[in-house]
């Protein structure tokens, strides 16, 4: 068993840094009446100012799994794991990706943004930051009460900017 503390706590997207503000505004530009936004209509130029920060999660609904399709490249190099293609619980350590995975749950059932206010600390290693969670639909065929994956972005309380220290070692989860 690894040894970290751990909190995470729903947050209100008013107590947050403009650059959140700015990305679920973006959210609410692509959202269709009722609906969630499509992930066809996901433009990278749109979310130049957040994409080392922005991961791609599809939901896997039986079993329940959430798989990154996209782990963004500042993400990968703070957390030294690319979690591209692999389930959250891949992830290390284990117990804080089950605490993710149940925070993700938490977004799924709610489907709704939703922003996480994440401090934990690892031997050697402290992050507190807040995570938004963003609700889309593959297609128009597929939209339905739930979404179909999220759109994660992560913003840093330590930065002025947002930013992560980055990590020298990067390696890839089999």
């Amino acid at each position: 068993m690894s040894s970290f503390q751990y909190t995470a706590a729903i947050s209100e997207f008013d107590a947050t840094p403009e650059a959140i503000h700015s990305l679920l505004s973006i959210w609410h530009n692509l959202k269709a009446s009722g609906s969630f936004p499509l992930k066809s209509e996901l433009d990278p130029v749109t979310f130049k100012n957040f994409l080392g920060r922005l991961c791609v999660v599809d939901i896997q609904h039986e079993p329940l799994d959430f798989i990154y399709r996209l782990d963004g490249t500042e993400i990968s190099a703070a957390s030294n794991e690319d979690l591209a293609g692999c389930s959250i619980l891949k992830g290390t350590p284990n117990e804080i990706y089950q605490s993710h995975f149940e925070e993700f749950k938490i977004a799924l059932d709610t489907a709704k943004p939703m922003v996480w206010q994440i401090s934990y600390v690892v031997p050697e290693s402290e992050f507190d930051y807040y995570r938004v969670i963003l609700p889309f639909s593959r297609d128009k065929q597929s939209i339905s009460s739930k979404p179909d994956l999220f759109i994660t972005y992560c913003h840093s309380r330590t930065s002025d900017t947002g930013s992560f220290k980055f990590f020298r070692q990067l390696s890839t989860v089999q």
